[in-house]
């Protein structure tokens, strides 16, 4: 159940606002397969096990996961389709078929094909954590995770949530830490993605990214668009696309090892793992913040990073 991404997001209330909705709301929207004629469905789905509830906490983080089922009909077999449409149509009728005619033509023929496509479907895991005040969504992209967000503001009226900004650009800060001005907190690992104004760039993976190969792309002007670090000692590595996205999150063996619980107790096994990663992130998210000069608009919090 570790998340194998992160994009965090700031919110605005108290988080137990948002909770508290929630547990009133979360059982009347529970996903179901998509209908006869619908081209989505998105709802709830437990995070443990078919068995369990639609939430589940621990370590002060209410976890939830959102499931969306969509039916994909090929666009070329649609518009083959208009196009023979249009062409009976006109034909038939001896006058030329408009854009708004063609419009609603497309919109049937849709709905024709909507009973035998093949859905498919997605899951995505997030959670609020009550200490940080924030939300984190395991999704490999900001819009990926905002089909969570524009769930949960249909199901209880809104998601107070924005993207935390940090005091410091993130490029200017990576980009020096490759220059050799390392961070307390993080250190870089061995890929990396260099741009530069004009558009170019170049992607590093499993290299050193102390050569003197990588020194020279950073004096001919180029700077990090994004980094892969690791924290504390080696147990997280994961790489900063922005400092609100994680991507490639990797937990250590060892991080893993002393959480490990022993026996059959699934749920036992769950908790375990959940304390670890919210656990984990409790302390490294604050890093982050401080890693980029402070997360800003956080006054009210205590994320003094240790």
């Amino acid at each position: 159940m570790f998340f194998k991404n992160a994009v965090i997001y700031q919110m605005t209330q108290p988080a137990d606002v948002l909770i508290s909705a929630l547990r009133a709301m979360i059982e009347e929207h529970t996903f179901t397969r998509c209908a006869h004629n619908s081209a989505i469905s998105t709802g709830f789905i437990p995070p443990f096990n078919a068995g369990a509830g639609l939430f589940h906490e621990q370590t002060g983080a209410f976890m939830f996961r959102v499931k969306q089922q969509v039916k994909q009909i090929p666009a070329s077999a649609v518009n083959e389709m208009l196009a023979e449409k249009v062409e009976e149509i006109e034909a038939e009728q001896g006058r030329k078929v408009f854009r708004k005619e063609r419009l609603n033509l497309k919109d049937e023929i849709i709905l024709e094909l909507l009973p035998t496509a093949i859905p498919t479907s997605k899951t995505f895991t997030a959670y609020i954590d009550t200490r940080l005040n924030m939300l984190l969504v395991d999704a490999s992209s900001p819009s990926a995770a905002e089909k969570v967000l524009d769930f949960v503001r249909n199901t209880v009226g809104g998601c107070p949530v924005i993207i935390p900004v940090v005091d410091h650009s993130p490029e200017v800060a990576m980009t020096n830490w490759l220059r050799g001005s390392a961070d307390k907190y993080f250190t870089p690992s061995s890929s990396c993605k260099l741009h530069n104004h004009d558009g170019c760039t170049i992607t590093i993976k499993n290299e050193d990214l102390s050569s003197h190969g990588v020194e020279g792309l950073l004096n001919d002007g180029k700077v990090v668009q994004c980094l892969q670090v690791d924290w504390g000692d080696h147990k997280v590595r994961f790489t900063l696309h922005a400092p609100h996205i994680f991507k490639g999150i990797h937990f250590s063996e060892e991080l893993i090892r002393d959480a490990e619980q022993d026996g059959d107790d699934e749920l036992a096994v769950f908790d375990a793992d959940m304390a670890l990663m919210v656990g984990t992130f409790q302390q490294m998210i604050p890093q982050v913040g401080a890693a980029f000069g402070k997360w800003l608009e956080q006054d009210f919090l205590d994320l003094e990073a240790d």
